[in-house]
Order: structure tokens, then sequence, then C-alpha cells
């Protein structure tokens, strides 16, 4: 996969076998999926996961350090918190219909946690508004 950003390059580069993976590599769409959840991560799809606090705030000051590389980069610790679901939404969560590598779902959960799939525009203009 190339890098969406130069600075998530020079990171890669960096830091190495502190990366734990990247997001677009722990998680799977349907194909009916795949474009929306592409145009909700945008340029998140390259973001780099940490298996750790200590190793995500060693990668933070690396971006900082990184003073010619342009760009930006989302750093994520794994053990960040998953977003829980909304009670008496329509649909079904987005997360549900991913497929996520073990260890890596709370990641998922946390950046697209939030959004739900109806079966058509009818659908989403009858679902109740919910609280998140």
């Amino acid at each position: 996969m190339a890098d969406s950003s130069p600075l998530v390059s020079r990171l890669m580069g960096a830091l190495g076998d502190d990366v734990s993976g990247r997001l677009g590599d722990v998680l799977e769409a349907p194909h009916e999926l795949e474009g929306l959840v592409e145009q909700l991560l945008a340029g998140d799809i390259d973001a780099l996961l940490f298996d750790d606090a200590s190793v995500l705030e060693r990668a933070g000051r690396a971006a900082l350090d990184q003073k010619k590389a342009s760009g930006e980069a989302l750093l994520v610790a794994r053990g960040v918190s998953a977003s829980a679901a909304a009670k008496g939404a329509a649909g079904t969560r987005l997360v549900d219909r991913l497929s996520v590598r073990a260890g890596y779902g709370p990641v998922v959960e946390a950046l697209l946690g939030g959004y739900y799939v109806v079966d058509d525009l009818a659908a989403a203009l009858a679902a109740p508004v919910v609280e998140a």
C-alpha cells in the first residue's frame, strides 16, 4: 500500500518494528461497503497502530522531529477505548459488518463505531435521532 502522506512514509522508516500495524491492513470491508469505509477514513486509512501508550508517545515525538516531512499522520494505540453502540439506533453498526484482525477491534470501533448502515434512504429518513 502506498503511503498517502510523506510523513507516514518517514515514520514507517524511522519507527520500523515499533509500528504494530496500519489501519488499512487490519480491516476489510465487504465489497458493497468498501467505498463508504474509504470515504469515512480518507487519509486515516494509513493510520499507524502501536501496541501501547509508551510506544505511541515515542512515535509522537518522532513525528514532531520530522521537520522536512509534510503531511499528516494519525497515530493510535491498540488499547484505545472503543465506542459503545447507541441504544435505539436504526440499522446495523458499520463495524459489525467489517472483518478486523484480532486485537484491533477497539481501534476500528473508536474510529467507525458511531456509523450505522440502513437498507435504503427511506429507512435512514425514518430512523430515530439517538444520543451517542
